[in-house]
């Protein structure tokens, strides 16, 4: 394409640059400069047009390139091998290396106009970590938040593949594809399929109860993380907010008995039945104590 040496220059030149160190770089129209600036924004660097000239059918561009702050700060607190994972609407993931251990790190997406995204995400994860729900808050700043990095797959991708026997596309943070961890033994199929459902529902309970509202219940597959261990991890916490009648349970046994997912259990004898399913979320929603939720838990096991 033209920016492949560029691409690999910049992903390996934040362990090779000092912290005010500069980078100067000359690169054609030709290369596509909207690449080159994504590479930029991607490595956590910033950039200056110091020149600009056109020569025949091309432009040529003359950049000064430098850390940004936010890199600086990360390097700074012991974060490495910083590189760009995933971009969603209101945040950019990174990965790194803290205290030898992978990490995810999360930044405000330039492009967002919404504000305190990550200070609210901070907020929830410290309350939500203490109940073992989210995935593990390491480190925070005034613009990021360091947590622990979870493999796995996607709730969907999860019970679709295990229930079909497909093989399964494991996916990480922001469900970007990753390599397949997940072992399934056939025999125990259909328990660990029961078991990671109702650790998932006691969870949602759990924010319930506490009044956080997760959001996105009702579409979690890019919010629901099947480890290794098959352990559901929950998370991207941005937009969860205090609420005095949370519907976390109820979105989700809504996910439960949408067509597909509905189908794909039963075709592993997992039987719900989606009228009493629905009948017993509206006693829920009423009245959100431990009694009504064991209803509709009874129905799902």
């Amino acid at each position: 394409k033209g920016y492949e040496v560029i691409e690999r220059f910049l992903n390996d030149v934040n362990t090779f640059l000092k912290p005010n160190g500069i980078i100067l770089i000359v690169f054609s129209s030709l290369t596509k400069k909207e690449k080159v600036d994504e590479f930029i924004r991607n490595d956590l660097l910033e950039f200056e047009l110091l020149e600009k000239q056109h020569y025949f059918f091309e432009d040529l561009y003359v950049y000064k390139i430098i850390k940004s702050e936010i890199l600086k700060t990360l390097e700074k607190n012991g974060i490495n091998n910083v590189r760009h994972f995933a971009k969603g609407k209101r945040g950019v993931v990174f990965v790194g290396k803290y205290n030898n251990k992978k990490v995810a790190i999360k930044i405000k997406n330039p492009e967002s106009s919404a504000v305190l995204r990550i200070n609210n995400e901070i907020k929830i994860l410290k309350i939500l970590n203490k109940k073992g729900i989210g995935p593990k808050l390491s480190s925070y700043g005034k613009d990021y938040l360091i947590y622990e990095f979870v493999e796995g797959i996607n709730i969907s991708d999860f019970l679709e593949s295990t229930i079909k026997n497909n093989p399964i596309k494991t996916t990480s943070i922001n469900g970007k594809n990753i390599e397949n961890n997940n072992k399934i033994n056939g025999k125990n199929k259909k328990m660990i399929i029961i078991n990671i459902i109702k650790k998932i529902m006691n969870q949602m309970f759990i924010m319930d109860k506490l009044k956080i509202n997760k959001e996105e219940m009702s579409h979690p597959q890019k919010h629901i993380i099947i480890d290794e261990k098959n352990n559901p991890i929950l998370i991207d916490f941005e937009r969860a907010h205090y609420t005095i009648k949370p519907g976390n349970v109820t979105q989700f046994a809504d996910f439960l008995i949408g067509n597909n997912i509905l189908q794909a259990l039963k075709n592993k004898k997992i039987i719900i039945d989606k009228n009493k399913i629905i009948q017993l979320s509206k006693k829920y929603k009423k009245q959100q104590n431990k009694r009504n939720f064991n209803s509709i838990l009874k129905q799902i096991l």
